[in-house]
């Protein structure tokens, strides 16, 4: 289905379905290779912590500092094409992240999706890419350098 971004968070886009719905993909649904970046960074500064503090400042830049954040990659208004992932029942009392008046965010709580293409692009055929003209989606932009 195609979602269109409504607010980009750190970890996270909160996205508008169609019949009013909201929902959110978090940062590590977005594809195997940011995912495994990701944890590349979080491992990278574990391992920072442990050592000493002496760093020359002519090193190379860390994976943590290469890797782009998500105001970088997306914007709001932008369409993305996703899946859903997990759905879950709605509980009124309960405060799921953001701030306790950021209705976005708990409302989009119920639903979560992914962008990963392997997951969007599971149902399509070789049958479908020649005879019909399909085009996969892809959900990371290409990079601009």
């Amino acid at each position: 289905m195609f979602a269109q971004i409504v607010q980009v968070r750190p970890l996270e886009l909160i996205v508008s379905l169609p019949n009013q719905l909201l929902a959110h993909i978090p940062i590590t649904n977005l594809s195997p290779e940011f995912t495994k970046r990701l944890e590349a960074a979080g491992e990278e500064s574990e391992s920072e912590s442990d050592e000493s503090e002496e760093e020359d400042e002519d090193d190379e830049p860390s994976a943590k500092s290469s890797l782009p954040g998500l105001p970088s990659l997306f914007k709001a208004g932008q369409w993305v094409s996703a899946v859903v992932t997990a759905s879950k029942v709605a509980d009124s009392k309960q405060k799921l992240g953001g701030r306790e008046g950021d209705e976005n965010v708990r409302t989009s709580r119920r639903v979560e999706l992914s962008l990963e293409p392997e997951k969007v692009n599971e149902g399509v055929a070789k049958g479908d890419l020649k005879q019909r003209g399909y085009v996969s989606h892809s959900s990371l932009p290409l990079s601009e350098t």
